[in-house]
Parts: C-alpha cells; structure tokens; sequence
C-alpha cells in the first residue's frame, strides 16, 4: 500500500471534499496532491464515521514525485506491523485479506 509522511508517521493519502467534487473525485485528486500518484478508483472499501474518512482501493497508473514534497513509503500490509495500522486493518478486512499471510 502506498503511504505518504504526516509529521512523524505515515498514513494513507487523503484530505477534504471540496463543494464542486463527488468523494471519489476528492480521493484521486489527494491522491496526487499528497503522494504524485495518479490513480483510477476501483471500489470503495469503508468508512470510518469516527473519523470522518472514507478508503478506496485504486490502480496505480503514475507515480511522480510528491507536490506537496512529503515522503512517499510503499508498504506490505501483510507485514507486521502495518497489518495491525489503524487505517491498514479495516482496508486488509474490506478485502478479505485480513488472514492473509505474506510468504
């Protein structure tokens, strides 16, 4: 999974809805903004209402450097410890993947 630098973690990309734009545009356009990627949405994956987001599961179609300038990390979900991450669980469990394990 593709994660970009908050601070002093990592985590998904993403941001705000503006007025004008669906959930789906909004995501692919953070997409970019915060990690280069270009992306084309395939479904969407949860909610989470605590913290007011919504995961979708995207192609890769480009990877260019970050306009934002943040790190960019690709990580194994199926790893410890990013298989137990707050936002990579749920993602894994939307894909039943949850059990999966990487060999």
């Amino acid at each position: 999974m593709l994660m970009v630098s908050y601070d002093d973690f990592f985590t998904f990309p993403g941001g705000g809805v503006n007025p004008d734009e669906s959930f789906e545009e909004a995501a692919t356009r953070e997409a970019f903004e915060e990690a280069g990627a270009r992306v084309k949405i395939i479904k969407f994956l949860f909610e989470d209402p605590e913290d007011q987001c919504r995961c979708y599961l995207a192609r890769l179609e480009q990877l260019e450097p970050s306009p934002e300038g943040r790190v960019v990390r690709w990580v194994n979900a199926l790893e410890f410890p990013w298989r137990e991450d707050k936002q990579i669980r749920p993602a894994l469990e939307a894909m039943n993947l949850r059990g999966a394990v990487y060999t």
